[in-house]
C-alpha cells in the first residue's frame, strides 16, 4: 500500500447511477466506508430503506433543473449528510465546467 493511504478510511464518489452502487458499497463495508460523494442522487425504495442505516460522511450535490428533488430526498434520508445545489441544469459529470469550484469542494470533503 503507498504510503499516506489508509485503507479503513476510504471516501467514495458517484454520479447518477453510481451514487447508488457508492452507498450500497458503504452499506456493505461501514467499517472503512467513512465518507460518500454523491451528485445527482439515483433514489429509489432501496435506499430509502439504506440511506438512515448510513453513517458515512456525505456530500450530495445537484443542479436546480437535474436530480434536484430526488438529491433532496436523499439529504433528508441521510443521518450524516450536507447538500449543496447549484443553478441552472447540468449532467453529474459536467458540473465540474460550469460550476469549477466543484472539484475543490470535492477535494476538501473528502
Amino acid at each position: 500500500m503507498p504510503e499516506g493511504i489508509d485503507i479503513d478510511r476510504i471516501g467514495l464518489m458517484g454520479g447518477a447511477r453510481g451514487t447508488r452502487n457508492a452507498a450500497l458499497a458503504a452499506a456493505v463495508d461501514p467499517e472503512r466506508i467513512k465518507a460518500m460523494v454523491l451528485m445527482s442522487v439515483y433514489y429509489d425504495d432501496d435506499l430509502a430503506r439504506i440511506f438512515p442505516t448510513l453513517n458515512a460522511s456525505s456530500l450530495l450535490i445537484a443542479t436546480e433543473e437535474r436530480a434536484r428533488d430526488r438529491t433532496i430526498q436523499a439529504h433528508r434520508a441521510l443521518p450524516n449528510s450536507d447538500l449543496v445545489i447549484y443553478p441552472g441544469d447540468g449532467q453529474t459529470h459536467h458540473i465540474r465546467y460550469f460550476q469549477p469550484g466543484v472539484v475543490e469542494l470535492v477535494g476538501d470533503f473528502l
